[in-house]
């Protein structure tokens, strides 16, 4: 497995052929949101409520501490992207501010074919390409602001416990005369 991830960051990628049964360690489950995306083959997302199949254009979402896990089938290239759950909270805080109460909970399905979804891939690809340009031992002040709009993304796009609410403090567009 190649893991692009170094340092103390609270975001990274890995990408790779995992094959056979493969899943993410208990202990980075815990403290982790883990975006699992198929590039080729398949996976399955085991949770209590089902299974569904993972490939190119639906993805899986596991957040800190969630029954779900991902199995990875023999012939899946899978790009894992990692987010640490205090820094997913630490700007979760500043999105849904005050309403803010308990950890944030994702949706564990992503549609990559929607609009959100396909922005999600290109930020997700843009960040690989500066991740493969920058020093490991340097993060540089661009991939902290990176990270931040990656997490953004997510908790806007991806239907999490406070979706609703958020949707619900949008104030009206102005109408066009």
């Amino acid at each position: 497995m190649l893991v692009m991830h170094s340092g103390e960051q609270d975001t990274g990628e890995l990408c790779g052929e995992l094959g056979q049964e493969t899943a993410i360690e208990a202990h980075l489950a815990e403290h982790f949101v883990h975006v699992h995306m198929p590039l080729c083959g398949g996976a399955r997302l085991l949770c209590p409520e089902g299974e569904r199949a993972l490939n190119a254009e639906l993805a899986g979402v596991i957040s800190p501490g969630s029954p779900c896990r991902v199995v990875w089938d023999r012939d899946c290239e899978q790009l894992i992207v990692r987010i640490a759950g205090e820094r997913l909270e630490k700007v979760g805080r500043g999105i849904v501010g005050g309403n803010y109460r308990a950890p944030i909970v994702f949706e564990p399905e992503m549609n990559l074919q929607t609009p959100g979804g396909r922005a999600w891939r290109l930020l997700v690809d843009y960040a690989r390409g500066e991740d493969a340009m920058r020093n490991p031992t340097t993060p540089s002040f661009g991939h902290y602001t990176l990270e931040d709009l990656l997490i953004a993304h997510l908790l806007v796009h991806q239907r999490h416990n406070y979706t609703d609410g958020l949707l619900d403090a949008l104030p009206e567009s102005p109408s066009r005369s």
